[in-house]
């Protein structure tokens, strides 16, 4: 079995911190209808800058389309984050500027 990527930039995260939201909306909508395949599953989750190459587990609770700004973007919800993110067991990424990956038999 292998982490298979869902959505997000790179392999580890974008090399700069942030959203840059480049995706088409075609291609975000790939990400969407990869993740709601997946809710209630355990993750991982990786970021950029300062948090390159860092990895944190948890369970995606939702994946909806919302407004970053006036950017049209994907947010989930994970829970149970190991380890915490900012002192909490819940993180609310906009996909663009993180990478979630799911463990799928190859």
């Amino acid at each position: 079995m292998q982490w298979v990527k869902l959505a997000g930039r790179g392999e580890l995260g974008d090399v700069n911190w942030g959203a840059d939201f480049s995706q088409s909306h075609e291609e975000k909508q790939t990400w969407c209808d990869e993740l709601i395949k997946h809710i209630g599953e355990i993750i991982v989750l990786t970021g950029g800058g300062s948090l390159a190459g860092k990895v944190w587990f948890g369970v995606l609770k939702s994946c909806d389309w919302g407004l970053c700004g006036d950017k049209e973007a994907i947010k989930v919800r994970l829970e149970n984050l190991t380890p915490k993110m900012a002192g909490s067991h819940v993180f609310e990424p906009w996909i663009d500027s993180w990478q979630i990956s799911v463990l799928e038999e190859q």
